[in-house]
């Protein structure tokens, strides 16, 4: 009897911009040990730090061994509020001043506030600071620079972020379009626009602008949306729109942007119309993953995950109650080697932990849909047998099963396996191409590796 192995890692294939259909991995991330063996594994869970507001989470960042986060408009320091800042909302960007008195500093695209290390929390008053500005605030050789909407960057006084002059500024004008971002990058400032990027290095210029523009780099790449621009680890990712329109997930290795983001993911991204520009994206580095977190807050509702390390496309949901949504958190943080994220809309704080795999007491739901198995020949097939290659769990946890034989257009009821024990099934039926789809809700980890069939094709072409 034939044997044949369906790989349960793939590149998600989606048709058009929804997910119910074609391969796809959810709550989960794929790992390549060898060419020959090659993983689907469960995320690591979520255990509560603090509880501090039911309020939007807006950004959290770690300064001198402790936590800084704002929810709602009240900053905190771990779980101690130090103040509050004006009413604004959306995601709030961080940035270190550490030359001449040190700052924390706090951006919430409207104003600029500092934090002094007795925790002090001030609003920069100076009555030249630029005003409204969008994502990202970033100190550079001792500046902090702002980037308007009209793409001029803005810069502070040397080594002092409460002091501006109106006229130091400098504009990226490779075209007439507005600015999206802010982000530093190598040794350089780069400004993300609606159709360009440009980058500026410091020249030391005595009055104005220390800035000058690097010749040669621009590119004609848009941002879609600034607060999807996020730095990871030595490079940074963002939701870009190119100048015929669609959009795609960048990375730019040296001074060049390179697409990440597949055609499957570019469907679910242009799916998404004008409301690209409400996404938000934050990174990790997870045993040896580095991986950047986009979710898509609006029309999709949906947390995509690329990992740099295995260039593989996945999503992050999570329940609040008993509706599945896009992952909660909507950043992160890291200290004493510990992953913290805060959360999108209630205020907790959490750690990502390998040795957890709930989410604060609730199931994750692991669910992979497979590509449509024919065996190479369209003849009729009976599936007598079927295994999963996969670690053994540590408890009777439920792995579930289900196939369409139409296309992803129905499903048969589920049937059970038990992966503390040698796991399979036998008397699945006959078909020509099929398709699965498994889940996995139980508080264990979960390495899968492939289906094992055991077949019997018919022999004439029926």
């Amino acid at each position: 009897m034939p044997q044949f192995r369906l790989p349960l890692v793939g590149v998600p294939n989606n048709r058009d911009g929804t997910v119910d259909k074609d391969f796809w991995l959810k709550n989960c991330y794929t790992e390549t040990n060898d060419e020959a063996h090659r993983y689907v594994v469960k995320r690591p869970g979520l255990v509560q730090v603090h509880n501090l507001a039911n309020a939007a989470g807006r950004g959290i960042h770690e300064w001198k061994g402790n936590l800084y986060s704002v929810i709602g408009n009240t900053v905190y320091k771990e779980d101690a509020s130090i103040g509050t800042i004006d009413t604004s909302t959306g995601k709030v960007s961080f940035g270190e001043n550490s030359s001449g008195t040190e700052y924390l500093l706090i951006s919430d695209k409207t104003d600029l506030w500092t934090v002094e290390t007795d925790d002090t929390l001030t609003k920069v008053t100076d009555a030249d600071f630029p005003g409204a500005h969008v994502s990202g605030c970033e100190v550079y050789d001792g500046y902090t620079f702002l980037l308007l909407a009209n793409a001029r960057l803005h810069n502070s006084a040397v080594s002092d972020p409460t002091s501006w002059v109106a006229t130091n500024f400098i504009t990226a004008e490779t075209r007439a379009d507005g600015g999206v971002a802010l982000i530093r990058y190598l040794d350089y400032l780069v400004v993300l626009g609606e159709e360009t990027i440009e980058f500026f290095y410091d020249a030391a210029n005595a009055t104005g602008s220390p800035l000058l523009r690097y010749e040669g780099t621009s590119i004609l790449i848009g941002c879609a949306a600034g607060d999807s621009a996020v730095k990871v680890e030595s490079t940074f990712c963002f939701v870009g729109v190119s100048p015929g329109g669609g959009k795609g997930v960048y990375m730019y290795e040296g001074l060049t942007p390179k697409l990440v983001s597949t055609r499957a993911i570019d469907k679910i991204l242009d799916a998404e119309g004008a409301d690209i520009s409400d996404a938000y994206a934050f990174a990790i580095r997870y045993q040896g993953h580095s991986l950047y977190v986009l979710t898509l807050p609006t029309t999709g509702a949906i947390t995509l995950v690329y990992d740099i390390t295995e260039q593989s496309w996945h999503e992050w949901s999570s329940w609040t109650g008993s509706v599945e949504s896009y992952f909660t958190g909507v950043d992160s943080a890291v200290k004493s080697n510990v992953i913290y994220l805060l959360d999108e809309d209630d205020g907790q704080i959490f750690s990502l932990d390998a040795d957890t795999y709930k989410d604060q007491g609730q199931d994750i739901l692991v669910q992979g849909t497979t590509h449509k198995f024919d065996g190479d020949t369209n003849r009729n097939k009976v599936l007598d047998r079927l295994e999963v290659i996969t670690d053994r769990t540590t408890s009777a946890g439920t792995f579930s099963i289900s196939w369409s034989d139409d296309d992803y257009k129905n499903f048969s009821t589920a049937r059970t396996v038990d992966l503390e024990n040698r796991a399979f099934l036998t008397r699945l039926g006959r078909f020509r191409r099929r398709a699965f789809r498994y889940t996995f809700e139980s508080d264990d980890p979960m390495r899968l590796e492939a289906f094992e069939f055991d077949i019997s094709i018919s022999t004439y072409g029926e």
